[in-house]
């Protein structure tokens, strides 16, 4: 038999011309490519007209070989027979096949011996909510401290039994702090619903929504899972536990609600049926959410906001009892203090470097202004700068808050490990509206025991 013309083409060709991708999600897309290219780099990536059952048993093997879960491979799999079943000849089953190759075959999947699910104890739930208080990330937002939003996405992951991607695609539309509920749309089954949000989730919500972000913790880290499971290891070796994923955390939240209220951890993790009844009639968020009242909480969850606050209340009355000489002006920078040439400041007589411009011109005018300058003044500065002297940035062709946002952080973090600062915020912010506002503001001793010297 004669062979068809595309059967010459690759799986990545013939996954980008021949399959329909208009209705699936950015994360679904961005898999199978992950898998394409996994395939490209094992297989030398053969065309489809050769692809037969020996070459997917050894794709089977190497990935074994390189050491992935059967999880992974059978999963990689089924992205794979996606696109050979798509090219396969239209029959019963198939009717969608375009036939471009005479049979799509098959590989055997790998054994995945299933035990009991892991449960993580109340006991290291607790630690892991402490030691998110030695957490350095996230750094982009510097409103934002890193010890809020780990026990945010924890508490909200274990009280709501969310998937891991319907928790990176929450956004704080969604979420209905008053009302106590979010509206979902299940990143696996499509499925839209509205979720009861336990006390102790909307009050570490509470802490980290940000009205100039949208999404409420996908926006954080950009370099995929990977990044995100490495740090969630970090932080428990720092709380000495053994590890978990969310999709364990998951598992106990509803576990935990089963055990004090039947019927209700299917119906958290959304995996009942849904008759004509319930998907007309009956409220089930009702009967969720009183069972959510009866969830046993780790210790320390509950007081864990009231503690922050405490905290955070009494850094702002220490700084309010500060005396007027710990600072170097009492209403603001001092210019006389300051010098700016290209690529370099300098501080009371001492350079130091800095090759951004954006960065330099948004020094500049944070120590030349005797009031606190805001956020819109400062993208406008920027942008004037970039579109004069600096074309080649694209990525600031426009500036918005979070850009700005991301500029302040860099600035404030160098500012501390050049003056030696620890703790102390040298830029503090004076006003959180239209994006906020900045000021600088240094220890009264910061370069002058070098001069004295």
């Amino acid at each position: 038999m004669k062979a068809h013309p595309e059967s010459k083409r690759t799986l990545r060709e013939c996954w980008e011309l021949f399959y329909p991708q208009d209705e699936l999600s950015p994360r679904t897309v961005a898999k199978v490519q992950y898998t394409l290219a996994r395939w490209e780099k094992l297989m030398d990536d053969p065309i489809v007209g050769l692809i037969d059952h020996i070459i997917l048993e050894q794709f089977r093997s190497s990935m074994l070989k390189e050491g992935y879960a059967p999880k992974t491979i059978n999963s990689a799999w089924m992205d794979l027979r996606t696109i050979l079943r798509r090219i396969g000849p239209s029959a019963p089953g198939n009717p969608f096949g375009l036939g471009i190759i005479d049979s799509y075959p098959a590989m055997r999947p790998v054994k995945d011996p299933k035990g009991d699910p892991q449960i993580i104890s109340q006991e290291d739930l607790a630690k892991v909510y402490i030691a998110a208080r030695h957490m350095e990330f996230p750094r982009r937002r510097s409103d934002l401290p890193p010890a809020d939003w780990w026990r945010a996405l924890i508490t909200t992951a274990y009280c709501t039994g969310l998937r891991r991607g319907t928790l990176w695609d929450l956004t704080n539309d969604q979420i209905d702090l008053k009302a106590g509920t979010v509206a979902i749309v299940s990143s696996k089954t499509g499925k839209s619903d509205l979720i009861p949000l336990h006390p102790v989730a909307v009050e570490h919500l509470g802490t980290i929504q940000r009205p100039h972000v949208d999404r409420v913790f996908r926006g954080m880290f950009s370099s995929g899972n990977g990044a995100f499971y490495k740090l969630l290891r970090q932080l428990q070796d720092i709380a000495k536990i053994e590890p978990f994923t969310l999709q364990a955390l998951r598992r106990t939240g509803a576990t935990m609600l089963e055990s004090v209220s039947p019927g209700m951890g299917p119906l958290l993790l959304q995996h009942t049926a849904r008759s004509v009844s319930d998907i007309h009639y009956l409220n089930r968020s009702i009967r969720l959410r009183e069972a959510l009242e009866k969830l046993p909480i780790p210790p320390g969850w509950k007081s864990g906001i009231k503690v922050n606050a405490k905290r955070q209340a009494e850094q702002r009355r220490q700084a309010v009892e500060m005396v007027r000489a710990d600072f170097i002006v009492p209403d603001g920078p001092n210019p006389a203090d300051w010098k700016f040439h290209f690529g370099q400041f300098a501080y009371r007589g001492e350079w130091y470097p800095l090759h951004s411009p954006f960065r330099l011109t948004v020094l500049q005018m944070l120590c030349t202004h005797l009031k606190p300058v805001s956020c819109e003044e400062l993208i406008h500065a920027v942008t004037d700068l970039r579109k004069s002297k600096y074309r080649h940035y694209r990525s600031y062709a426009e500036m918005t808050i979070r850009g700005m946002h991301n500029i302040i952080a860099g600035l404030r973090r160098m500012l501390k490990k050049y003056f030696g600062l620890g703790s102390w915020d040298p830029l503090p912010c004076t006003s959180r509206g239209t994006g906020g506002a900045w000021t600088i503001s240094l220890p009264a001793d910061v370069n002058r025991k070098q001069n004295a010297s």
